[in-house]
């Protein structure tokens, strides 16, 4: 008992007053044990920022792809031409060779 009121002599004055030590543990049970607690915050921010980032990218193909199919229907040399280089698709009395240019 005589340790522990030596220690406690040694404490500053105001970490004794009752309500800077109640404003304290609230403090710690708020960033640290609360169930909206400051890791919790931040990890929360950084996917909704995740998430904001693809949802602008989806969007962005999204609309890509909708110029894309606005200009196939609209256009039958468009269409014929995508065929062609997406799906290796030919006429019956052609050949088609693929040359691979990253292949070096």
């Amino acid at each position: 008992m005589k340790k522990l009121s030596h220690y406690f002599q040694k404490v500053k004055p105001y970490l004794k007053n009752k309500y800077i030590i109640i404003i304290l543990a609230f403090g710690v049970y708020f960033v640290f044990f609360d169930s909206f607690n400051l890791i919790t915050r931040f990890s929360n921010g950084r996917k909704i920022k995740k998430l904001e980032n693809d949802i602008a990218y989806y969007r962005n193909e999204i609309e890509s792809n909708t110029r894309q199919k606005e200009e196939l229907q609209s256009n039958d040399k468009n269409l014929i031409k995508f065929a062609r280089e997406e799906y290796l698709m030919k006429q019956k009395n052609e050949d088609i060779f693929i040359i691979d240019v990253n292949e070096r």
